[in-house]
């Protein structure tokens, strides 16, 4: 066989015929994403009224009007739907955190608020507030399903490490023993107040002492040390 020359490829790339295949590739791809899309949608929409161990591919095709061998051809399994939905989530958390980039007084006064740190003006807050009833959803069976178990575990390791990271930058005189700590601590708090939401609102809490508090426990947190 004769190697093809560099002219040779060339003009084949610059060819009506490699144009045609290229668009047919792209449009193939755009409408697998597409696709992807129309299920992971669906699915967030079953699991959160059926509940995750509800709701089976079969309802998820029923609401998508999709085929269960469309689905199968996109996802293996639900276990792989799941991790879709929470790495999706994961990403948005993230641009979320940068956006933040770690501006204690405004996350003092969301936790105080009952609010979430993971909220943006210009993100759809009826994603967000969706985004946290999953994870509290998907977080209740991964109790059950090790496979889910493992795909949280793989998301915190992400967050945790995206906080770390953002933390460093912010307060580089701290250890990274100290850092990792701090990460917990303030895992624990957004998650906590995820949990007990909607009993604070439903008290009608102001949370004028509780930012308080918060301001004193953020300022003991990451003050830096005087020399």
């Amino acid at each position: 066989m004769v190697p093809a020359t560099a002219g040779a490829i060339h003009a084949f790339q610059q060819s009506p015929l490699a144009f045609s295949l290229m668009s047919d590739k792209n449009t193939r791809e755009s409408r697998l994403e597409a696709r992807r899309n129309l299920i992971i949608e669906s699915a967030r929409i079953c699991f959160q009224h059926q509940g995750l161990r509800g709701a089976s591919i079969a309802d998820i095709a029923r609401l998508s009007k999709l085929g269960a061998g469309q689905i199968y051809r996109c996802f293996h399994n639900k276990e792989d739907i799941v991790a879709e939905i929470v790495q999706r989530i994961v990403f948005r958390r993230v641009n979320l955190m940068l956006d933040i980039n770690h501006d204690l007084e405004r996350l003092a006064q969301a936790l105080s608020t009952a609010g979430s740190m993971f909220s943006s003006p210009q993100e759809d807050s009826q994603l967000l507030e969706d985004d946290e009833a999953l994870l509290l959803e998907i977080s209740a069976e991964a109790v059950r399903n090790p496979r889910i178990a493992e795909i949280l575990l793989r998301a915190d390791e992400r967050m945790m490490q995206e906080g770390r990271t953002l933390m460093k930058t912010h307060y580089p005189w701290l250890p990274d023993d100290q850092i990792a700590a701090r990460g917990e601590l303030m895992a624990v708090l957004c998650d906590g107040t995820l949990l007990r939401r909607r009993i604070r609102q439903a008290r009608g809490d102001s949370g004028d002492e509780l930012q308080r508090l918060y301001r004193q426990l953020f300022t003991a947190l990451f003050a830096q040390p005087e020399k």
